[in-house]
């Protein structure tokens, strides 16, 4: 009797994968196509990028303009659908947004639409100063940058990794809920947020606001600033400049506490909460 049970279950699970495959459910590295598309930004500057993405690798780099335009480049391999979605963006005041994941569709084998989805979005400008608003975020896969530049800067990888070089603004927000989270040359306020990775942030020159649920933080800072830090179970570091004349607030309910000596001769603050895990200030 189980196994004609067994028997009918296999084959209904047959039945369903043929017909999945039939309705165009297939293995998501098959149909990816290159591609390469530019825009001159001739009329109003910009002011905001906006790329969304269920899935794939984002990367997107801050340039200076080598032929005296301003423009945004894109390439790489995706689906037909987006790049019918790049070859028909048009920037509209100064904004160029694009939202593939409004697009992207589920498939079976690669448990995740569009896996293989690598983007790389290069914008050359003629004064490398901040634009107004950096908005990058996907569901699923890695987001990299270089030399990002926005007064907002807001990335968002649910699961992924974050890793950028280079990144100035006057809010800096970075969030993966399952990824690793880095970040080097990181000049504004920053924060980042964290449910299972690690943080590694270096050369900040500004105050940091740092939450991870699980994993390690490591905070290397290149200007004494305040910093407010709570990890739930892992280690914390944090690397402070020579001339740091401020305070340390470090309580670990579970683990070892290590900072050097308070100066009190400025009004910098290191706050440190951990619940499980060990606390290391360095000068």
């Amino acid at each position: 009797m189980n196994k004609k049970i067994l028997g009918l279950g296999l084959i209904l699970i047959a039945i369903g994968l043929i017909g999945a495959y039939n309705f165009g459910i297939t293995n998501g590295n098959n149909n990816n196509l290159t591609f390469q598309k530019k825009w001159n930004l001739a009329g109003d500057p910009l002011k905001e990028l906006k790329l969304h993405a269920s899935s794939g690798d984002l990367d997107v780099v801050f340039v200076q303009s080598q032929d005296g335009s301003n423009s945004i480049e894109m390439n790489g391999t995706t689906k037909q659908d987006n790049i019918d979605l790049i070859e028909a963006a048009v920037p509209v005041n100064g904004e160029f947004k694009l939202d593939f994941s409004k697009k992207e569709k589920w498939n079976l084998f690669s448990f995740g639409p569009f896996s293989d989805n690598k983007i790389k979005v290069t914008v050359a400008l003629t004064d490398l100063t901040p634009i107004q608003v950096v908005d990058i975020q996907t569901s699923s896969g890695n987001i990299t940058g270089a030399n990002l530049l926005a007064n907002k800067v807001d990335i968002h990888a649910t699961s992924g990794d974050i890793e950028l070089a280079g990144v100035h603004g006057q809010e800096i927000k970075l969030k993966s809920t399952s990824g690793n989270i880095s970040a080097s040359k990181a000049e504004g306020p920053i924060s980042a947020e964290i449910h299972s990775g690690n943080i590694e942030l270096n050369d900040v020159t500004d105050s940091a606001i740092i939450t991870s649920t699980s994993g390690n933080v490591k905070l290397t800072q290149k200007k004494a600033a305040n910093a407010d830090i709570k990890v739930t179970s892992g280690d914390a570091k944090v690397t402070v400049p020579k001339d740091f004349g401020g305070s340390f607030d470090l309580r670990a309910t579970s683990g070892n506490i290590s900072a050097p000596d308070e100066k009190h001769t400025s009004q910098e603050v290191i706050k440190v909460r951990t619940t499980a895990g060990n606390i290391t200030v360095k000068q």
